[in-house]
């Protein structure tokens, strides 16, 4: 094979402009009426297949003068959902102007005002190019794409290539003269155009003649380069002309009679093998064909335009739809047996690099019902941990009900569809069809992968943490015994088998264990551009199990780490991020910052909307009632209490919202001095799965620590320590609690001394893990061992203080704010803004760029959350980030 430049993964074809052949005629005219139309903001190019609406487009971004930079966006059926046509604009724009994308702050959801502001950044004008439009029709991108041309954004110039009109409402613009349209008969070749393209094949024809052809073909574009092919070799052009009957005979028998049949056998048969592949790049083609000279046979049919044409420094080529529509149809009349097996071929070399669906479309199109379910277990399915679903759920779509009756794995896959089409009822009676046991032992192993996994989903989606666990466990352990070679996809994926048990692990109460498996999830997560879900996802989750551990101050890093990500994204309020609100609503609260609580409590519940997690729901309903008992609220205490009581009824597998819920009610009923009900609540737990030793006990256990408050309300303080002994030697929140009520147990048995130990460790570790909550709110009933510390240790000052303040009924002193904590070269560039020095001077002495410096700003503005530089020194100095500072160089 012939040296040739690296071939680019399949994806990014779609944001480069596609490449004509050097054989192409350049036509002024049509670039002419691009430019004239770039007056307005909307250009409509229509026309059906072979018309070179696409290559005309591409020729003007090169050839014409288009305003500003052009990013250029192939769409393909994915890009019917919003959502994901959203990510793609953006990547489009990455691909050649990335620059516009610096320092916009990404919307949670598309918003067409963000597209102005690229603009600007971008030069003032975008030209946003949307080829093959045709694919959004159905989806909701078109009625989001609708809303934006109705008002288009200032400075974007759309030009949208489609097939046919796009159903989008365009009245008010074109009364307004705001449309600019390229239609069938500007594409259509002129008679000089006609001759050029002739000429610069070698044809001549008399004037009779191409009058003749030009009346024939319409000059539609396709219909001229083919008939070029036969009168290159005719004898008498003009009888070859005669022969060339029309659009509808063209399509049929004269591609395939005066055409194909024309080329060397080689090419002809290179064609047809390559035809089941919408487009092609060398190494695909020669897995399809053994042809050692695969890249120079697609250069040399690109450059005779039978390949429709190169798409930009990718190596990938499209085809001629309508060529590859004749090849396909005499490929399957005549030679079945190869096309299923070039099919095979095709899925196999999509799977070896990467990509899943694509391998499972050729794997359904092969007909082959027991090859497509292997291709669907061992690397299909992996699209259950993603949110680009849609394009598996459409080649599951093509997969006959019928065939699952004697393929189980196929039942298994029409499954995984389902759950992504939320059905739950057909998830069900899908798997109960899928009879495994005849499957060899391997294929069995992977069906059984993708069922737990499929299991393990639909219980966290259903709030079950004991299917979960037993499933998830499963997956991960057949899993660990699956090598690449078996199943490529799950073998990419390997670290979602640890998420699900960490995810499992969590919900069961075991969020130490959690937090360890979700780690490993995060870093494994396939990175893309703009694949901001693994991050989002799996990093809020992980600061749930941070902070369920008690690790507070480390939960709420990294949950600001998730929710930064999802801003940049425009993902803040999309279903992934109601983790890292969570856990956020966490931190904040048990920090004491009550309203920041209640506004991540509140962008949860937004970004969870219909499908909120039940997890989540629960929680958040206890961190809603917490904050009311903590104001004093103690009848809005109770009605969320109840209300979480009755959903834990409904899913007993809510191991983790159990334990929490139990604390809830105990501390609700010591608040209102109601002790047999604290009494009952601990019966009620004690009784549980849990209490019972049936299920694994949450740990670090909350009801343990509200066992112990419980103790201390009713006089028996010498079992407090033994309740809460396990807690005493981890590091975090249920430590701190545990350590008040010893500090408090110790001080009513007049242990002074352990007294003011017990109270030492309490305010070192509230300090450090951000849990001073936990403090204030027992203030009252620690008063003496709080004046004790004071007088004999003297540590902690600010801290004792509020807390003495709230014991004796007076205000307290405010706190220090809590701060997301900054990163150690954020804290250098911190330290250098009170001098006022400029961005440069500040890079200069950091060795580092300005742009840097920028970068570390706008992170520092927001986790200190300021505007400006000034408040950004003040709102630092007052929470202690610039003490000990003595030199403004901290060098």
């Amino acid at each position: 094979m012939s040296a040739r430049a690296e071939v680019r993964p399949f994806g990014e074809t779609r944001f480069r402009v596609p490449l004509p052949s050097d054989r192409f005629i350049h036509r002024p005219r049509i670039a002419g009426l691009l430019d004239e139309h770039m007056a307005r903001p909307v250009t409509l190019v229509t026309g059906p297949a072979g018309t070179g609406k696409t290559l005309a487009v591409a020729d003007w971004t090169t050839e014409g003068n288009p305003p500003g930079p052009v990013a250029w966006l192939s769409l393909d059926r994915g890009d019917a959902s919003v959502s994901r046509f959203w990510v793609s604009v953006l990547s489009a724009v990455a691909a050649v102007v990335p620059a516009a994308l610096k320092g916009v702050q990404i919307p949670d959801s598309p918003d067409p005002s963000l597209l102005h502001a690229i603009a600007i950044n971008a030069g003032g004008t975008l030209v946003l190019v949307f080829d093959d439009v045709q694919e959004l029709d159905g989806g909701t991108a078109i009625e989001w794409l609708e809303q934006v041309l109705r008002w288009p954004p200032e400075g974007v110039r759309f030009v949208l290539v489609s097939r046919h009109d796009p159903p989008v409402a365009l009245q008010r613009l074109r009364l307004e003269g705001k449309v600019g349209d390229v239609r069938v008969a500007d594409l259509a070749f002129t008679r000089a155009e006609s001759q050029e393209l002739l000429e610069d094949s070698g044809i001549s024809l008399t004037a009779p003649a191409l009058d003749q052809l030009l009346d024939t073909t319409g000059g539609w574009a396709a219909a001229l380069r083919l008939a070029a092919l036969t009168l290159r070799i005719a004898d008498d052009p003009s009888e070859a002309i005669d022969r060339f009957g029309g659009l509808s005979f063209l399509v049929s028998e004269y591609l395939w009679d005066e055409v194909f049949n024309l080329l060397p056998p080689e090419y002809s048969e290179f064609l047809l093998k390559t035809s089941v592949a919408g487009r092609l790049c060398a190494p695909l083609a020669v897995a399809l064909t053994d042809e050692p000279r695969a890249d120079e046979m697609l250069r040399t049919l690109a450059r005779e335009q039978l390949l429709a044409h190169e798409v930009e420094g990718t190596g990938w080529y499209r085809t001629h739809s309508l060529l590859t529509g004749v090849l396909r149809a005499r490929l399957k009349a005549s030679r079945p047996e190869l096309k299923e097996e070039l099919q095979r071929k095709a899925a196999l070399w999509f799977e070896e690099n990467g990509a899943w669906v694509e391998a499972l479309s050729h794997a359904v199109s092969s007909g082959d019902w027991d090859f497509a379910g292997r291709m669907a277990m061992r690397s299909g399915a992996v699209p259950l941990f993603t949110t680009d679903r849609q394009p598996y759920v459409e080649a599951m779509a093509r997969v006959p009900a019928a065939a699952t009756v004697d393929h189980p794995e196929l039942a298994v896959a029409h499954a995984v569809a389902a759950y992504c089409r939320g059905d739950r009822s057909a998830v069900e009676a899908l798997l109960a069809r899928a009879d495994l046991s005849a499957l060899p032992e391997r294929r069995r192993d992977l069906a059984t992968i993708t069922i737990e996994s499929l299991r393990t989903a639909q219980a966290h989606r259903h709030g079950d943490a004991l299917v979960m666990r037993e499933a998830a466990t499963r997956a991960d352990e057949l899993l660990a015994g699956i090598t690449a070679a078996e199943a490529p996809g799950w073998a990419a994926y390997s670290g979602f088998s640890h998420a699900l048990r960490g995810v499992a692990e969590l919900w069961a109460g075991r969020p130490d264990v959690a937090a360890q498996l979700l780690a490993q999830a995060v870093e494994s997560y396939p990175a893309g551009p703009f694949n901001p879900y693994g991050a989002v996802y799996y990093g809020g989750l992980l600061a749930l199990a941070q902070a369920g551990s008690g690790r507070l101050a480390l939960a709420r890093g990294t949950a600001e780490e998730a929710l930064g990500v999802a801003r940049t994204h425009g993902r803040s309020r999309s279903y992934e991020s109601q983790w890292a609100w969570l856990a956020l609503a966490i931190t904040l609260l048990y920090a004491g910052d009550t309203d920041g609580a209640a506004a991540a409590r509140s962008h949860c519940t937004e970004a969870g909307g219909e499908a909120i997690n039940p997890f989540v729901a629960a929680t958040l309903q206890i961190l809603t009632a917490r904050q009311a008992l903590g104001t004093g609220d103690l009848a809005g205490a109770r009605r969320g209490a109840a209300v979480v009581r009755a959903a834990v009824a409904k899913r007993p597998g809510m191991l983790t919202p159990m334990a929490l819920l139990t604390s809830l009610r105990v501390d609700l009923a010591l608040a209102e001095g109601d002790t047999g009900a604290a009494a009952a609540a601990l019966a009620e737990y004690d009784a549980s799965p849990i209490g019972r030793g049936e299920a694994p006990a949450p740990r670090p256990d909350a009801v343990s620590n509200c066992r112990a408050r419980f103790f201390l309300a009713t006089g028996r303080p010498e079992r407090v320590r033994g309740a809460v002994a396990h807690l005493l030697d981890v590091v975090g929140a249920e430590a701190v609690q545990a350590w008040l009520s010893v500090a408090a147990a110790e001080d009513r048995l007049r242990h002074d001394s352990l007294a003011i130990e017990a109270m030492g460790r309490a305010l070192d570790l509230a300090e450090s893990e951000g849990a001073e909550l936990f403090l204030l709110r027992q203030s009252r009933q620690l008063a003496a061992a709080l004046r004790r510390h004071r007088d004999v240790v003297g540590s902690h000052l600010p801290l004792v203080d509020r807390a003495l303040a709230i014991a004796e009924g007076a205000t307290p002193p405010p706190g220090r704010r809590a701060l997301v904590p900054l990163t150690e070269r954020e804290r250098a560039v911190l330290y250098y803004l009170p001098t006022m020095g400029s961005n440069a001077e500040i890079a200069a002495a950091l060795s580092v760029s300005e742009n840097t410096v920028k970068q570390h700003l706008k992170s520092i503005y927001r986790k200190l959350t300021v505007n400006s530089r000034r408040e950004a020194v003040r709102v630092a100095r007052d929470a202690g980030l610039l003490d000990g500072l003595t030199r403004t160089n901290p060098n």
